[in-house]
């Protein structure tokens, strides 16, 4: 009811479906919760589900045009970010089939490959299969050699936002860039169902590369990850270069994505019960990225034409301040958020003055040389 933004006030029957419904204690329960509402009970519960399957045939062979029977995903189906964080793509009770896109970059310099992870999650900011083999509590993100890393890609999408129904045209939404993690040849895309904030609390559904991206510095080449399921609720799953028209893709049955009622109702209840723990881990990964990514910004800003503009001094200090943070960020993996905070308050205050006077030095205005701490990284 909360998901289809529904009050008690708002339901206007009941319908009992199950044999289970017969309990009196049951039938009790929803007359309390429904402020003394009788249950329907003009349908059989035993034979609902079988009503209800008759129904649905007759819609897929088109004899039933006067009924509209709604499939949905019973759990959020998303892809992993940088940090292990989650980030939903197609939110659940997403009516089906649907189809969602999301945009994403690369992690580091000259990545020429992505690992979109396919993480099956039932509502953002909800803890899930706990009992799945993913490790400890976080994940950060994955390095390689050479300077290029290898990991997965994700999204994001706002608290409470809900995906439009049916086919939504994927160039309509979603159209943010996010960083991906990536290797230079080698990795793979994972995703996972579930209600976590965090990936390796979820199921994982399946992975796979692309590769063959051209070798670019962090944030230039363009990721379209896309995620459908169709009316049989098969996932498709697939990542395109837009630079060198190169792709991948992934099928996953509605089989290798089974899961009991009784399961996603467990899935539910320790999302709630672990979403403060997972959002406080989820803003210390944020803080993290953050970090990482303006001493990206600030190192190759004072090696590029801007730091040509800049005092010599200031350049120095400028280096000097994103070397001694990524050396700080190498030996603190787990810090704190508001260590983190306060790191990037310390480097800002070094570069935010030197930038602003190369600026005034080139005659330009506003300081862009920092990425949108916004994205989110894959």
């Amino acid at each position: 009811m909360a998901d289809a933004g529904l009050a008690k006030g708002d339901v206007d029957e009941v319908v009992l479906v199950g044999g289970s419904t017969r309990i009196p204690k049951v039938q009790q329960l929803l007359r309390d919760y429904f402020g003394g509402k009788e249950p329907h009970k003009g349908v059989n519960p035993d034979e609902a589900v079988a009503y209800g399957a008759a129904v649905q045939g007759g819609i897929v062979r088109g004899d039933a045009k006067e009924v509209v029977v709604l499939d949905v995903t019973p759990l959020t189906l998303g892809i992993e970010t940088a940090g292990g964080v989650m980030a939903s793509v197609i939110p659940r009770n997403t009516p089906i089939p649907t189809k969602r896109a999301k945009m994403f970059t690369t992690y580091e310099d000259r990545q020429t490959t992505v690992r979109p992870d396919r993480d099956r999650a039932g509502a953002e900011g909800h803890a899930a299969d706990r009992g799945d083999p993913g490790g400890g509590r976080e994940r950060h993100p994955a390095r390689g050699s050479g300077g290029q890393g290898h990991g997965p890609v994700a999204a994001r999408r706002p608290d409470g936002e809900r995906d439009p129904p049916e086919h939504a045209d994927p160039d309509q939404e979603g159209q943010d860039v996010h960083h991906l993690r990536g290797q230079a040849d080698d990795g793979d895309h994972h995703g996972v169902r579930g209600r976590a904030e965090l990936t390796k609390d979820n199921r994982l559904l399946g992975r796979f590369d692309l590769t063959g991206i051209a070798p670019a510095p962090r944030g230039t080449p363009q990721i379209e990850v896309t995620l459908e399921v169709d009316v049989n609720g098969i996932l498709h799953v697939g990542a395109a270069d837009k630079g060198t028209g190169r792709s991948e893709k992934i099928e996953i049955s509605s089989a290798g994505r089974s899961i009991s009622q009784e399961e996603i109702e467990r899935m539910v209840q320790e999302a709630e019960e672990f979403a403060e723990e997972d959002r406080k881990v989820r803003d210390r990964v944020d803080a993290r990225n953050k970090l990482e990514a303006y001493v990206y910004s600030a190192r190759t800003t004072a090696d590029g034409e801007l730091g040509d503009k800049m005092d010599g001094g200031d350049r120095e200090r400028v280096r000097e301040a994103a070397r001694e943070a990524g050396e700080w960020l190498e030996a603190n993996p787990d810090a704190d958020k508001d260590d983190y905070t306060e790191k990037l308050k310390e480097l800002e205050d070094v570069c935010s003055p030197a930038f602003a006077a190369a600026y005034g030095n080139t005659g330009g205005g506003h300081d862009d040389t920092t990425e949108d701490h916004d994205h989110d990284e894959l």
